[in-house]
């Protein structure tokens, strides 16, 4: 079922996903991800939002950040889901270490813009 969610409320659901990742990592160490299922398993989940909420901002919105790889996003969210079995944690470490802090900059900017909008 498709909902009607707004760019804010995607960009809050990234923001939570991060929040969340943060909070994982300050109880495990990143490299318990190759010997704890329940932290590789919550880190993926997170992921997977991220990618979807990503996937649902607006063009308009990506398009006004093009800093950040939208379309990694949603391939990495792709690869998540449909080749779970064939996830390099390589590659996870890469996207949490790398890639969600310039992330969550961006989203906390997409955040303050659109909260500071005025309403149509």
């Amino acid at each position: 079922m498709k909902s009607k969610l707004d760019d804010l409320a995607r960009a809050k659901h990234i923001a939570d996903c991060i929040a969340e990742i943060e909070l994982f990592l300050r109880m495990f160490p990143l490299d318990e991800i190759e010997t704890n299922l329940m932290f590789r398993r919550a880190l993926e989940r997170s992921l997977e939002i991220i990618g979807e909420a990503s996937i649902h901002l607006t063009e308009e919105t990506k398009n006004n950040h093009p800093n950040i790889e939208w379309r990694g996003i949603k391939g990495f969210r792709n690869i998540v889901i449909h080749e779970y079995f064939g996830v390099d944690l390589g590659f996870i470490r890469l996207v949490i270490t790398d890639e969600l802090p310039k992330l969550k900059i961006v989203i906390q900017e997409i955040i303050n813009q659109l909260e500071n909008q005025p309403t149509k």
